[in-house]
This record gives C-alpha cells, sequence and structure tokens, in this order.
C-alpha cells in the first residue's frame, strides 16, 4: 500500500525541499520506490532530481504538478511504495488535499518566531482539510531545522512545541554546508562526506517507524 509523506510549510525557507530530496534519497536507498509530487511553482525538487546524474536519485521519480487536483489521481495509480509531496511555501492556494491524503505531515521549523508561527498555520488548515475530507487522519511531526542544539533559542522553541503538546522529530538537523552542497551538485548527501547522511538516516529511521509499521 503506498504511503503519503507530505511537507509542508506556510513560509519558504525553511528546508522543506532540501529534507523532501534527501530524506526520499534515504527510503529509495531502503529499496523502496519513491515518488516526488512537486505542487510549488518554484520547482526546487523536481528539479533537482531531474537534473541529478547520482544513482540514488535516478531511483526516485519526480512529477512537477501545477494543481493540487492532480495528486489522487497520480497515486491511485502508482505502485510507488512511498509519494513525497513537495508543497509550496505560502497559503495562498490551501494545500487541504494534500494535507488530507498524507499518512504524515512533516513541518520543518528553523528556531524562528517566524517559523513557530508559520506552524500554526499549517495546523489550522489541517484541522479545515480533517473537516473537509472526513477521512484525514494524518499527523503532524515538526522536524526542527538548521539548528544549534546547544543554543538557548533552540532549547526554548523545543519547549515552546512540546508545550503546545506538537509531536517533534526526536533527531533535529543542524546547519551544515553539506546540503547547500547537495544541492548545487544535484546530488543527495549519501555522495557527500560529513555528518548530513548521518542526521538524514536518524530522521529517516523515526519516519519509517511511522509510515511502514
Amino acid at each position: 500500500m503506498t504511503k503519503v509523506l507530505t511537507f509542508a510549510s506556510s513560509k519558504g525557507g525553511t528546508g522543506k525541499s532540501t529534507l523532501c530530496v534527501n530524506l526520499s534519497a534515504y527510503f529509495a536507498k531502503l529499496g523502496k520506490q519513491v515518488m516526488i509530487l512537486d505542487v510549488d511553482p518554484q520547482r526546487s525538487s523536481y528539479e533537482w532530481i531531474t537534473e541529478s546524474s547520482e544513482s540514488i536519485l535516478s531511483d526516485v521519480s519526480a512529477i512537477h504538478l501545477t494543481d493540487e487536483s492532480e495528486i489522487e489521481a497520480i497515486i491511485e495509480a502508482t505502485d510507488c511504495d512511498l509519494v513525497c509531496i513537495d508543497l509550496q511555501g505560502v497559503l495562498d492556494n490551501s494545500p487541504l488535499f494534500a494535507l488530507a491524503i498524507a499518512d504524515l505531515i512533516l513541518v520543518p521549523c528553523r528556531p524562528s518566531r517566524d517559523d513557530i508561527v508559520g506552524l500554526g498555520w499549517i495546523i489550522k488548515l489541517n484541522e479545515s482539510a480533517s473537516v473537509k475530507y472526513r477521512t484525514a487522519e494524518a499527523e503532524i511531526k515538526v522536524i526542527l531545522n538548521a539548528v544549534n542544539a546547544r543554543s538557548v533559542v533552540y532549547q526554548h522553541i523545543m519547549q515552546q512545541i512540546k508545550n503546545d503538546d506538537i509531536f517533534v522529530i526526536s533527531s533535529p538537523v543542524s546547519q551544515t554546508v553539506s546540503f547547500a552542497e547537495a544541492n548545487i551538485n544535484r546530488v543527495s548527501v549519501f555522495e557527500m562526506s560529513g555528518k548530513a547522511k548521518k542526521m538524514i538516516s536518524q530522521v529517516g529511521e523515526e519516519i519509517s517507524s511511522y509510515l511502514f509499521k
């Protein structure tokens, strides 16, 4: 049965497409058939995949969509193990169906007030999706991205999210140049040295435990 992982943010710059591509690579490395549906006009994850010559990413298929109404038919027709939906980082076109169809909604948050406010908007959108689509059951899980785990700001943001009873992925992703270099070179972090691939593997392992129980 195809699982759907939706990457959502109400603002740009949270690392949504970077996480989408690299987690797709993680699951492809495990032998999963993975497809990315890029609904963002910037086409970041779509172009990353289609311009890559890396063997891991060549196993990931990517489709760019201009309308989320196309999502359901594509998912119904696919035999992929996992579909990753990379949503637009704005709220102009409320992505209700992409939230409703998800098995898990992953919301990247940098340690900033704006990102926490943006998380609140995604939670509200997901509530609206649950009202419009009665079968919607997706949980929201936050992944803290580009963090310094020893900073006071990080500790404060982490506590604030937990106080609001929002689930946080246990392995945060720290800021490292490897992610930017992977994007520039059109590869995943698994082609690079450094700690980025370890961080993505830890996050992927945790997500896998929710999606493929």
